[in-house]
């Protein structure tokens, strides 16, 4: 899979990745973080989870998460956080995007999903990180507010 990721990267494709780790999907913690060391350069956005980040390497904050995965280069990192702030950053700059208050949280099986997908459209028709992000919050908190991985569209 690295081999056809890279000949795509290099050919300019855009590689997004989340890397939603589980430790159940994996031999063993090792071969876990030897894979994303790998996939790392060839990432144009990599779009992790604190939460699962802290759990596979003991990391303090979003900073040191996105920090990591830069420094195994990827281009532009996207530390997704739950209901507290993403942080967006790449090697020249970070900033944060902050979610959307919701009062009634359903069901948050989707949200990073939605989060993802939002977020990447709108930085491939050419927003900024900081707009998509904030999209992106928009888009997952209506996602959470309804039963289901699907919210209705009307």
């Amino acid at each position: 899979m690295l081999s056809l990721l890279q000949q795509l990267a290099d050919g300019g494709t855009q590689i997004a990745f989340d890397p939603n780790h589980r430790d159940m999907l994996w031999d063993n913690a090792e071969i876990a973080k030897s894979f994303y060391r790998d996939i790392a350069p060839l990432l144009t956005f990599c779009l992790p989870t604190f939460d699962d980040e802290q759990h596979l390497f003991k990391d303090q904050d979003p900073t040191a998460t996105a920090a990591r995965w830069l420094d195994w280069g990827a281009a532009e990192v996207i530390v997704k956080n739950g209901s507290k702030t993403a942080l967006l950053a790449t090697p020249s700059e970070q900033s944060h995007s902050y979610p959307i208050p919701t009062e009634r949280v359903v069901d948050t099986t989707a949200a990073g999903d939605a989060f993802n997908g939002s977020y990447l459209v709108r930085r491939l028709v050419g927003d900024p990180s900081r707009l998509a992000a904030d999209a992106a919050h928009t888009i997952a908190a209506q996602v959470i507010q309804h039963k289901g991985a699907i919210a209705p569209l009307a």
